[in-house]
């Protein structure tokens, strides 16, 4: 019985904290996120689904390329691909995506970094939908007889709904400090997915200011996320 009591407990914290429908907690979508000498634009479609993010100026030092998205009739994303400037095959990587349901369960990637290679990978989710590991296989060109085994990501969350624990293959990298605000990532289940980061607040060290919707603005030092960004604008309802 004191078992029982304990698992309803966490879970019960849990579900405080990890309302259903992870992105779009707050009204109000990404506008762009501001380096020290260059920003990124996110353009949004008719739907309101993120079409596209494009490096300002577009000649600037890359730490990533213009990015542009692609919906099924489903309003699924079914690719997300890089290039280095708009022209088409000038890319950096083409990834498209399988679902069971409407879930991503593999990605398979082409690649021009260093090299060119294809990659596989299988996504696995938790009870709440946030993915908890990535793993597979890549081949250089086009020969896949001679597979190799891709880096395996590994994410876990804490009972307050925030990612804390990522492994690279056996890896850890943790992280113990979060704020009480919203975080960014939660404008867009898409950018969850993208960033592999489902968590409720933002890890610190990281915000040093927030908007009135309690959303970051302004960032110093690890923002625990593949960009290290100094300034984010909104367009909020």
């Amino acid at each position: 019985m004191f078992a029982i009591i304990v698992f309803f407990v966490s879970c019960q914290k849990v579900l405080d904290h990890w309302p259903k429908g992870h992105g779009n907690q707050v009204d109000c979508k990404i506008k762009k996120l501001i380096y020290s000498d260059f920003e990124y634009n996110y353009y949004y479609g008719p739907k309101g689904l993120l079409d596209s993010i494009i490096r300002v100026p577009e000649d600037s030092y890359l730490p990533r390329g213009n990015a542009f998205l692609k919906y099924d009739q489903q309003n699924r994303l079914i690719e997300y691909a890089e290039y280095y400037d708009r022209d088409p095959q000038d890319y950096i990587s083409i990834h498209h995506y399988k679902y069971a349901g409407n879930r991503i369960v593999q990605d398979t990637g082409f690649i021009r970094i260093a090299a060119a290679y294809t990659e596989v990978l299988d996504i696995e989710y938790d009870f709440w939908g946030r993915i908890t590991k990535t793993s597979g296989f890549s081949w250089i060109e086009n020969d896949p007889s001679t597979p190799i085994p891709s880096v395996t990501m590994r994410y876990a969350y804490n009972d307050d709904g925030n990612k804390n624990k990522v492994w690279f293959n056996d890896d850890l990298t943790t992280y113990d400090n979060f704020d009480d605000k919203v975080n960014y990532v939660r404008t867009d289940p898409v950018l969850e997915f993208l960033f592999r980061n489902y968590s409720k607040n933002n890890a610190l060290p990281g915000p040093t200011s927030y908007n009135d919707k309690g959303l970051p603005i302004t960032f110093a030092g690890d923002v625990n996320d593949p960009y290290l960004f100094t300034g984010i604008e909104y367009n909020c309802k």
